[in-house]
C-alpha cells in the first residue's frame, strides 16, 4: 500500500511538471505568434511600406524553435566611436556600439554586437531602441541574402544577462523592394551557424 501511494505521488509530480512545461510552451508560442501578427500589421501603418495587405500572406517564417531563444551575457561600451554602416542604397548610416553579446547556439560559442542608432536617438519614441543586424549560414538560401535584424531594448540590459530570441528576427525592407536604405550587417556580426528561426526569404 505504501509503495502504491509512493507511485501515485511520483505520477502526480510528473503530471504537474509536464503540465507546467506545456503551459510555458503554449505561452511562448502565443507570444511569438502575436509578435508575427503585429509585425504584419506594421506594414499597413507606414506610408512608404514595401508591402500591401495582399502581400502579407506571402510572408514566411520558420517553425517556432526554443533552441533559438538563448540567454546571453554582455559587455557594455562607454563612449564608443561612431561607426558608418553601409546601406543597400550605397549611403551610410551612423551607429555607436552599445554592447557585445556572448551566447551559444547548439553548443557553438557566438557573439553579436548591438548598436544605438544616431538617427533615431533624438526621437523620444526610440529612446530605448537598440539595433542588432546579423548574417548567418542560411542567408541567400532559406533567408534573405542581406541578413536580418532583431530589435532590442536598453532596459533589458539591467539584469546581468539578456534573452536573445532569433524567433523574432525579421527582414529589412530592402528584402521586399527597392529604394530603401537598409544597413548592411557588419563583419563582426557574421554568425558561422545556421539560424533556422525567424523570418524566411520573401517569395521563396
Amino acid at each position: 500500500m505504501k509503495l502504491l501511494t509512493k507511485d501515485i505521488l511520483v505520477f502526480i509530480a510528473v503530471i504537474l511538471l509536464w503540465s507546467c512545461g506545456s503551459s510555458k510552451t503554449y505561452s511562448y508560442r502565443k507570444e511569438i505568434n502575436k509578435f508575427r501578427v503585429d509585425y504584419k500589421k506594421n506594414f499597413l501603418k507606414e506610408e512608404r511600406s514595401p508591402l500591401k495587405r495582399n502581400d502579407l500572406k506571402d510572408l514566411d517564417f520558420f517553425p517556432i524553435d526554443t533552441n533559438f531563444r538563448v540567454k546571453a551575457s554582455f559587455k557594455l561600451f562607454n563612449d564608443a566611436d561612431t561607426l558608418n554602416f553601409k546601406t543597400s542604397s550605397g549611403k551610410t548610416k551612423q551607429f555607436t556600439p552599445y554592447a557585445v553579446l556572448f551566447f551559444e547556439i547548439k553548443s557553438i560559442p557566438c557573439s553579436l554586437y548591438v548598436y544605438n542608432s544616431l538617427q533615431l536617438s533624438g526621437d523620444a519614441k526610440y529612446v530605448n531602441y537598440l539595433f542588432l543586424p546579423f548574417t548567418d549560414i542560411t542567408n541567400g538560401n532559406e533567408t534573405y541574402g542581406g541578413g536580418r535584424y532583431i530589435d532590442l531594448d536598453k532596459r533589458d540590459f539591467n539584469f546581468g544577462s539578456i534573452i536573445l530570441d532569433f524567433n523574432k528576427s525579421y527582414n529589412p525592407w530592402c528584402a521586399f523592394g527597392e529604394g530603401f536604405n537598409c544597413p548592411i550587417p557588419p563583419r563582426e556580426n557574421e554568425l558561422e551557424v545556421e539560424i533556422r528561426a525567424g523570418e524566411k526569404k520573401f517569395g521563396r
